[in-house]
């Protein structure tokens, strides 16, 4: 199939809004659309979808474009996280942190993060680097499933099978709630090997019937998943916790059916002298594991990239590039961690690729 240009900006494009405010921080040239709308970062609480209670959760996704892969830049950025679709998410990430289950006996998401899990920062979709990864996620899934499947979302085709993407090392968050609950034409399953993490699924009820999700306890080095099972898998900032990244890309591999789609993102230490509490993977360290997972059967896809292709060369814009050093002082709240070191000289980097195998 042939991949069309990356998506840049349709994402905020809206046409039945009759007028268009552009920031004085965003560059006008970089426009694509005459009545782009760009929203001011709503604070954590704000009803951001007020008066729009209507709104289908992929609105501006409509060209089921590619966001740009690699580093994003700062205009990008912006862009993203002014965009109805980012605002939707916002919203869901409240109201599921608030009453995630009617089990009125159930803890709360809150109480579990800060208790069970000590969770720095629970206000995931705030965080600096989520508020580009998840969205470039959600388009990836999109984008896979206009182009390269027959499932155009759900009741396109009485009794048509759904697609199913697995969160591998989904975490504690709503993210895997979110696209259980909105992603069209998709059945989502989120896996695990950490034992307070399902401890907190477990406190909080968020089993079925509470939840659409499917939560698995696992290793991503050992899944115990049926080859051939998942036709989608996230890896969203988990790779540089693996020991045995080669054995991980090599189970992702093998759940993916023929042509499945892989959607990475990596937080990386932006220059050769960073370091990071967090084991974050350096420059160097990153573009070997992008190389390692072509070598493990599964090709790009790519429009084009935010910055430039070869990360160093885009890590070195640093004053165009998404760092977390900017972002602490743009958004001191979208910091995840207590400890300064920690989010030093950080960058995010994500990526698509299919798989290759027959």
């Amino acid at each position: 199939a042939t991949i069309p240009p990356a998506f840049i900006i349709s994402l905020l494009c809206c046409s039945e809004l009759s007028s268009c405010h552009v920031p004085p921080d965003v560059d006008t040239a970089l426009q694509l659309d005459s009545c782009t709308t760009h929203r001011t970062r709503p604070s954590f609480s704000a009803p951001v979808l007020e008066g729009e209670s209507g709104l289908p959760w992929d609105q501006g996704l409509y060209s089921f474009q590619l966001y740009p892969s690699g580093i994003p830049s700062k205009q990008d950025y912006l862009r993203s996280s002014r965009s109805k679709l980012y605002a939707h998410l916002l919203q869901f990430s409240a109201e599921w942190t608030r009453a995630p289950s009617p089990d009125p006996s159930a803890s709360s998401f809150l109480t579990v993060a800060t208790s069970l899990l000590e969770v720095s920062n629970p206000h995931y979709a705030r965080l600096w680097n989520r508020q580009w990864e998840y969205v470039f996620h959600i388009a990836s899934l999109r984008y896979f499933q206009h182009h390269f499947t027959n499932h155009q979302g759900r009741g396109e085709s009485e009794g048509q099978e759904r697609l199913h993407v697995l969160d591998a090392g989904a975490g504690f968050g709503f993210f895997p709630h979110y696209l259980a609950a909105n992603l069209e034409g998709w059945s989502v399953t989120g896996m695990d090997n950490d034992a307070a993490v399902m401890a907190g699924y477990r406190a909080m009820k968020l089993e079925p019937p509470h939840s659409a999700l499917e939560m698995h306890e696992g290793s991503m080095t050992d899944m115990l998943l049926a080859d051939n099972s998942f036709d989608a898998v996230l890896a969203i900032s988990v790779l540089h916790e693996l020991d045995l990244k080669e054995k991980g890309i090599s189970e992702m591999r093998r759940v993916l059916r023929p042509g499945g789609v892989l959607s990475v993102s990596l937080t990386i230490a932006h220059c050769s002298s960073c370091t990071s509490d967090e084991g974050h993977h350096s420059l160097g360290g990153a573009h070997n594991l992008l190389r390692i997972i072509q070598e493990f059967g599964f090709e790009e896809l790519v429009g084009t990239y935010s910055i430039d292709a070869d990360l160093k060369i885009a890590a070195a814009k640093k004053d165009l590039i998404v760092t977390s050093t900017w972002m602490s002082r743009e958004d001191s709240a979208s910091m995840p961690w207590q400890s300064r070191k920690a989010d030093e000289h950080l960058t995010v980097s994500c990526h698509v690729f299919r798989s290759t195998k027959k």
